[in-house]
């Protein structure tokens, strides 16, 4: 029986440099797997993901196996494939070797004789990674019977080594959810017919959707030198005030503004709101700097958000869904309260009744909450059935 003072360090420490790269940077599973078999002594190497349910393979990631085979493999040898049983049967991250840990009848089965022996991969040694009720990950070298079975010393490093493969698999797991949920915030925003902007305390974009992109045509707010630039010098002034409340660290406040292009023959309508980082995230941007968003639309051409689907989505009453709806317009609380004739303290309640019925913590959290939601991103809002009262 071999111990760890068998094992090289400087191999050792390569490999598990290896495998932190590759958790970092999928496209370095497959350096990390020749390095692996170039180690080991071995033919071929493997990490492999597998449905359970539906047999079938997710991602496949290997070295020097014929690609024929693994086509065959997905098309049938997955259903007769005794290996993640085998493996099944033992602690997760359990290191074996299947001349010595297999059973008897391995070798007498079709998987072995049609599979396993024209590849020459008689000797395997492997371990499952992962196990859930939805997939399994494993890992696999295989060398020909020529070369014989693995020693001590190598079933041993595969054994250290197998702890941070574990941990590299869930990374790249969770890297990949985060980038597909980042992704899929990115798409919606994009599909919003109002422009959104995420900025820093020095009013330089570091985001912004493709309806901004559009709207920085009609000449009333532009980037120059990094950063946003109103039609005037005074508008800009106005803007960044509003970006720098939004950034307080005390007492973060937002606002609105109105800025005309030099021709005033159109405007925008711009909300400036606070961002926290759970709200950023939501949207798709983890950047530790941005400190507020900016919604904007022309004036005269705000949409209409669907009240009633408002309603039933999160259990606002009408009047609650109406102020969702023109926050999320660009409107502030003020224009809001002078145009429906009530009370900036009534408005309040409506507003704290909305933050409790859809989790959410701050005005720009709603608004946010509201622009991605379902009813935001249709860009026909004939889909949609419209409460009478709706704000536009």
């Amino acid at each position: 029986m071999s111990d760890k003072s068998d094992i090289d360090f400087e191999d050792f420490n390569h490999l598990v440099n290896g495998i932190y790269d590759a958790a970092l940077d999928a496209e370095q599973w497959r350096p990390f797997m020749r390095q692996l078999v170039e180690m080991f002594n071995a033919k071929s190497c493997m990490l492999r993901i597998q449905h359970i349910t539906e047999q079938q393979v997710g991602g496949w990631i290997s070295h020097n196996m014929d690609p024929a085979f693994q086509a065959l493999y997905r098309e049938h040898f997955v259903t007769v494939d005794p290996i993640p049983k085998i493996l099944e049967q033992h602690p997760l991250g359990t290191v074996l070797q299947s001349d010595a840990d297999f059973p008897d009848n391995y070798r007498a089965g079709e998987f072995f004789n049609d599979y396993i022996k024209p590849q020459q991969m008689d000797f395997l040694a492997g371990s499952i990674l992962t196990n859930n009720e939805s997939h399994i990950a494993l890992l696999g070298v295989q060398r020909p019977e020529s070369i014989g079975r693995y020693s001590a010393r190598e079933m041993l490093m595969l054994e250290i080594i197998t702890p941070h493969m574990q941990r590299a698999v869930q990374l790249n797991q969770q890297l990949n959810q985060l980038e597909e949920k980042v992704h899929l915030a990115n798409k919606a925003l994009d599909r919003l017919p109002i422009g959104v902007v995420f900025v820093d305390a020095n009013a330089r974009p570091l985001y912004v959707n493709r309806k901004f992109e559009k709207l920085m045509g009609i000449k009333c707010l532009t980037i120059k030198c990094g950063k946003l630039v109103a039609s005037t010098a005074s508008k800009t002034n106005q803007l960044n005030k509003l970006i720098y409340q939004a950034s307080s660290i005390e007492n973060k406040q937002g606002g609105s503004i109105t800025i005309e292009n030099e021709e005033r023959s159109q405007s925008l309508n711009i909300l400036v709101t606070p961002v926290s980082p759970s709200a950023c995230s939501r949207l798709g941007n983890d950047n530790a700097q941005v400190v507020a968003a900016l919604f904007i639309s022309t004036v005269g051409q705000q949409r209409e958000l669907p009240v009633t689907v408002l309603k039933e989505l999160y259990g606002l009453t009408n009047a609650e869904a109406q102020l969702a709806a023109s926050l999320a317009n660009g409107e502030s609380l003020d224009s809001y309260a002078d145009k429906q004739g009530v009370s900036k303290n009534t408005l309040r309640n409506q507003l704290k009744a909305c933050f409790n019925k859809t989790g959410v913590n701050r005005q720009a959290e709603l608004v946010t909450l509201v622009l991605s939601g379902i009813p935001a991103l249709s860009e026909d809002a004939t889909n949609f059935s419209f409460d009478d009262g709706a704000t536009s």
